[in-house]
């Protein structure tokens, strides 16, 4: 028998109805280029790079991305990789959002409010010694500086990372090549990068993708007047999976020959636009004109925008491109048009995330061409080059925009939409934006100013806008909205997420008699105005996360149109009830129903009418907790049985003493997720067994529940990968017995303080483990062989850790304490070459720890183990319960070491600086009795040291040898009683480029021998130094100097008109604080011209603000005053005419006079820009 070509492999996969709902063009072309780009990945680098580059090149459409994403998941791939990454670059090569993206991708939570300096730090921290796999998708920018900077923090990734780059310009290679980390093993030069090269399908492949789409699947034979043709519009295609792909889209609604041979004969494809790929110029000449209005509209999206379905949806309706027909609800034309646009191949599903949505960066190209001058999107300061004829501009943010940004769009006059996306938290506008430029646009029917954060109101002038439509403050910290929102009558779309400001709305609100969106998520709205009852046409009201909201206006279910209400208050007063709910017929999607111990007894939960409501998904069912009636509690849940396709529920507060029979049915066959929390009358759980699809269950504040038992979650093998018991008080024993978890990835146990016993024995796909506060338990740790993170706190009885040879990444160890063998598993781990961080807090008794178990170790914390005594090898035999030990501290990776609060500690392993070859980060706190540093010095890499009261350790600091660190840049040192002159002459290397002193309460003196080398200083912070006087007089060769700080360091505040700050002439930003003798500030000449930011804090005497110190400061752009609580006014002179940002706080007379446009003062900075106040 012949082997089977990946072309035979590939037919038989399309008889497969499974395969074809993967089908995807990457594989169409065989599996030649996946195989290719997966055999270079799995292959060592020879190339003397730290990280191997795969640039896959190809004109636009030909697959690159999808080839990028088959070859991401590919299982080998998923296996050789620790940390993998999928990044869209685009056209925009901004390594700001790019790096929070590699961030994000990496398991990062929240990276919003960071530097790009402090971006890298935290990804460089999450790459370091990890194999990583990076893509970036869709490159243009050849921009070298853009390059480095991108993948600076590379440099410390495993061998064999790897690096695939999608894109059309080959010119890019060069510049990705030179920016790529060299490896420093490696001395000699770089061999070429060998380019993947992708090119278009072949025909036959290209016709059998064609007719994938345009026959949807059916037997092409069984249209014989359409085969023919669709080969040849096939060979038209010229091997473009996109091209084919959204043209087989296209013909799937059509069957009639006549419109196939159109198509094929029509001029188009001779079309001299090489700007749109002919087959996508008739996908989108062939749409319906209804939804060729819609799709040219998306040309406001910037090329790779993520979008959600209902936000397109609602601005669709906001410009009347969804126009109702016949009975239908307007809504749901919008949505079915949507629809229609993504089963035509115009839209693509997000790769992340399925509720989110793209278009191809061509079929984006396609909008802007068919859209012409109507649509225009601001990029950079090109406003000059709008028309007159623009109705629809969209703008990516800064951190500030200014009035100047948007130069010219005042030739818009017939402007119908101002829309700016952003993926800052941060941006802020200039006001004369909302006061000036927006009021002339009366046309105006979409206006967003999210998420600027200065937007503390909203102008009068907004209310000259009456054919507003769509009003979004996303996100600004808006108070109040103003009462003339409520005569945009025409107002269809309200967005206020995240207007965590907002406490009320205007009692008027219910003359928006044509609002359909109402959007209150996380504000801090307390009631809802009685009027909201009269928008009879609300289809969504959004309340999550409202927490000071506890009740809704009666008569709620007037509402009738309401499809969408997240959360629903049963009250206590007639036409609050219960039956209210049951009139909102037609909700889907979540639902949180909260007060239902309000239910009367003489009420029947099953007025809320439950189970007739079929396209509700998520359900959440609430009591208070308490209850005088647990059978009352009982027959009202027995009432609320949902529909059988509800998939995730969760009952909260219940009162009763058991579940009725319905919870658990095997009438629910679509739950996935299950949440029992509070039901502390309970005396069982039900059994979940009959949940097949079940994959997530939380137990949680069970006060009854002492056993749980294998009917839980029924016999033989349980499908639930995600298990939590938490606040189980008299929980005692988990009985597992006949029940399996094969599918359980992640087990969380947390504040279960009777729990004793046996946990389930083997756990094969176990990735990540948590046990918080169960001092009882007694038991060996599950068999987890593919287990990635391990959690105990305050475990503090007999737990054996089992042998583990595994991907395990963290270890984290907090007050874990034993009576006869304090922690001795960590030596039964077994050897894990991929654990890379280790935890111990409070941990009075770990007694060994073997480095050699963990040779990939890269960060290690110690605090609060009082009795640690040494970090040198000892001899085992002579260990006492009560010390903690670390043998043979050799750590090769080990880049983070934090000892801190362990008061016997005297001692520093010897040889440190070979046993730790790559430690950057050292930091030593709160350790009195650790002495000296040990002879050798510290590791020759050391970046950045912290001490912190160790008296006897830093009275040692000549000894310590510090001058000899080429790569220290930070030190920090505190809390010291002795430290009388600081720095000693040479103490320091030269490279240091931020010091800060701290609480050195008998400090004197900066001694300027100490600081004549220092000749990269850029960042100076002083603080709590109260005998410190002056500043070195001479020999203060910092001209690199950029940022200085004092803070509460009364002399040497008093003697300020000493300082001579000219003398930096690099200082841009200066801080100054907590000192109670100053009552005028800035002098005269104090500060030098070159400052850009200045910050007052907490001078508590300052009455004034000195202008004549002031007036020079012509570079300063930001001014932060913050608690100087006596100070009243600003000068009677203008602040700097170069000032955009102001911010004022904790000082209450002058936020009063500063108040905008009511304040005496506010004339004085009403020039300012963007003032926070």
């Amino acid at each position: 028998m012949k082997p089977m070509t990946s072309s035979m492999r590939l037919l038989m996969k399309l008889c497969d109805w499974r395969w074809k709902l993967a089908f995807e063009p990457a594989l169409i072309r065989g599996e030649d280029d996946q195989e290719t780009i997966v055999k270079l990945l799995l292959s060592p680098d020879a190339n003397g790079k730290t990280v191997g580059a795969i640039p896959i090149v190809g004109m636009g459409g030909v697959g690159k991305t999808t080839l990028s994403q088959f070859v991401l998941n590919d299982s080998r791939v998923q296996k050789a990789f620790d940390l993998k990454a999928w990044v869209c670059v685009s056209v925009d090569f901004d390594v700001h959002k790019l790096t929070k993206d590699i961030l994000m991708e990496v398991g990062s939570q929240n990276c919003d409010a960071k530097t790009l300096n402090g971006l890298h730090q935290e990804l460089e921290g999450k790459l370091k010694g990890k194999k990583v796999l990076l893509v970036l998708d869709d490159v243009w920018s050849s921009d070298q500086s853009r390059w480095d900077f991108l993948l600076k923090p590379f440099k410390s990734v495993a061998a064999g990372s790897k690096l695939i780059v999608t894109t059309r310009n080959e010119n890019i290679v060069p510049a990705m090549h030179r920016a790529i980390p060299r490896n420093q093993n490696k001395e000699s030069s770089p061999s070429p990068i060998s380019i993947h090269r992708l090119m278009g399908l072949t025909e036959d492949f290209c016709w059998i993708l064609f007719k994938e789409h345009a026959f949807n699947g059916e037997d092409p034979r069984e249209h014989p007047d359409l085969q023919g043709i669709s080969r040849q519009i096939a060979s038209k295609c010229k091997g473009l999976p996109l091209a084919a792909k959204t043209l087989g889209r296209l013909l799937c609604f059509e069957r009639n020959a006549e419109k196939w041979e159109e198509i094929l004969e029509s001029h188009i494809w001779e079309s001299p636009n090489d700007e749109i790929i002919p087959a996508l110029q008739l996908s989108y000449y062939y749409l319906p004109p209804h939804l060729k209005r819609c799709f040219a509209f998306c040309s406001i999206y910037p090329k790779d925008y993520r979008f959600l379905k209902e936000d397109l949806v609602r601005l669709w309706l906001a410009e009347g491109l969804v126009q109702p027909k016949g009975c239908k609800e307007i809504v749901k034309l919008g949505e079915e048009y949507f629809d229609d646009l993504l089963s035509r191949s115009l839209f693509q599903r997000s790769r992340c995330n399925e509720s989110v949505f793209v278009m191809h960066d061509l079929i984006n190209d396609l909008a802007k061409v068919v859209s012409g001058e109507f649509s225009f999107t601001l990029v950079g300061n090109y406003s000059s080059k709008i028309s007159g004829r623009v109705r629809h501009l969209s703008y990516a943010t800064t951190d500030y925009d200014a009035l100047d940004k948007f130069e010219g769009i005042d030739k818009a006059q017939v402007l119908r939409t101002f829309l700016p996306f952003s993926h800052r938290r941060s941006s802020r506008v200039d006001s004369k934006v909302q006061y000036d430029l927006l009021p002339t646009f009366m046309r105006l029917r979409v206006l967003s100013l999210a998420p600027y954060q200065n937007v503390v109101q909203l102008h009068d002038s907004i209310g000259r806008l009456k054919h507003l439509r769509y009003l979004d403050l996303t996100a600004t910290p808006l108070k109040k909205l103003p009462e003339f929102v409520c005569s945009f009558y025409n107002l269809q779309t309200l967005l206020l997420d995240s207007c965590m400001c907002l406490v009320e709305l205007p009692n008027s609100i219910g003359n928006l008699k044509n609002l359909l969106f109402l959007i209150l998520h996380w504000t801090a709205i307390q009631s809802l105005p009685e009027s909201i009852v009269n928008l009879s046409n609300l289809h969504t009201l959004v309340l999550s996360e409202c927490k000071n909201l506890t009740e809704l206006p009666a008569n709620m279910g007037k509402l009738t149109k309401l499809e969408r209400l997240t959360d629903f208050f049963v009250g206590k007063q007639s036409g609050s009830g219960i039956e209210d709910l049951g009139k909102l017929q037609n909700l889907q999607g979540e639902l949180r129903i909260w007060n239902l111990q309000n239910v009367l007894p003489s009420q029947d939960g099953e007025t809320a009418k439950l189970l007739d409501k079929q396209r509700l998904k998520e359900l959440e069912l609430r009591w208070a907790g308490d209850t005088e009636d647990s059978q009352h509690e009982r027959r009202v849940l027995e009432k609320l049985k949902p529909h059988k396709d509800v998939k995730r529920l969760s009952i909260i507060g219940f009162g009763g003493t058991r579940f009725p029979d319905w919870v658990g049915s095997s009438s629910f066959p679509k739950i996935v997720f299950l949440k029992l929390k509070g039901c502390k009358y309970c005396t069982s759980l039900p059994p979940l067994g009959q949940l097949v699809s079940l994959k997530e269950l939380r137990i949680e504040a069970f006060d009854l529940i002492d056993v749980v038992c294998p009917e839980l979650f029924g016999n033989g093998e349980s499908k639930i990968r995600i298990l939590g018991f938490e606040d189980m008080k008299e929980w005692r024993e988990w009985n597992s017995d006949g029940v399996a978890f094969p599918l359980l990835q992640l087990l969380q146990i947390r504040r279960c303080p009777e729990l004793r016993g046996a946990l389930p024995g083997h756990l094969p796909a176990l990735k990540e483990l948590c046990i918080d506060r169960c001092p009882l338990l007694m038991a060996s740790l599950p068999r987890a062989p593919t287990i990635r993170q391990m959690e105990l706190f305050d475990t503090s009885r007999s737990v054996q850790l089992t042998k583990y040879q595994s991907g395990m990444l963290s270890l984290m160890v907090q007050k874990f304490y034993s009576q006869n063998s304090p922690l001795q598993g960590i030596e039964h781990i077994g050897v894990s070459t991929t654990l890379d961080k280790i935890e111990v807090h409070c941990c009075d008794s770990l007694m060994l720890f073997q480095p050699k178990s963990f040779p990939n170790l890269e960060i290690l914390h110690i605090w609060d183990s009082p009795h640690l005594e040494s970090l040198v090898d000892l001899n085992t035999s002579s260990l006492s319960v009560s010390s903690l030990h670390i043998q043979s501290l050799s750590f090769p990776n080990l880049s983070e070491l934090c000892v801190g609060h362990c008061s016997k500690l005297k001692s520093l392993p010897q040889g440190m600086h070979s046993l730790l070859p790559s430690l950057k980060s050292l930091s030593i706190e709160d350790c009195p009795e650790l002495e000296s540093f040990p002879e050798g010095g510290l590791p020759s890499k050391l970046q950045s040291l912290n001490v912190q009261n160790c008296n006897k350790l830093i009275n040692s600091r000549k000894h310590w040898g510090l001058q000899s660190l080429l790569s220290l840049s930070k030190f920090r040192i505190g809390y010291n009683e002795d430290v009388e002159s600081f720095p000693e002459e040479m103490l320091l290397p030269s490279t240091l480029t931020s010091l800060e002193l701290s609480c050195l309460e008998n400090l004197k003196y900066l001694d300027y021998r100490g600081f004549r080398h220092l000749t990269s200083l850029a960042k100076l912070t002083i603080s709590s130094c109260p005998k410190l006087e002056s500043l070195p007089e001479e020999g203060f060769a910092a001209s690199k100097l950029q940022s200085l700080a004092i803070w509460g360091c009364h002399r040497l505040i008093a003697r300020r008109m000493q300082w001579d700050l000219c003398k930096f002439p690099s200082l841009s930003r200066f801080r100054i604080g907590y000192c109670d003798d100053v009552e005028s500030f800035p002098e005269e000449t104090l500060l030098p011209s070159t400052l850009t930011s200045l910050e007052i804090w907490s001078l508590e005497k300052l009455k004034s603000l000195n202008y004549k110190g002031l007036q020079h400061l012509t570079s300063l752009a930001r001014l932060k005053i913050r608690f100087c609580r006596n100070l009243h006014s600003m000068p009677e002179e203008k602040l700097p005419s170069s000032l955009t940002y102001l911010d004022i706080c904790g000082c209450p007379v002058l936020e009063k006079r500063c108040e905008k446009e009511k304040g005496e003062d506010w004339l004085k900075i009403s020039h300012i820009p963007n003032i926070n106040n």
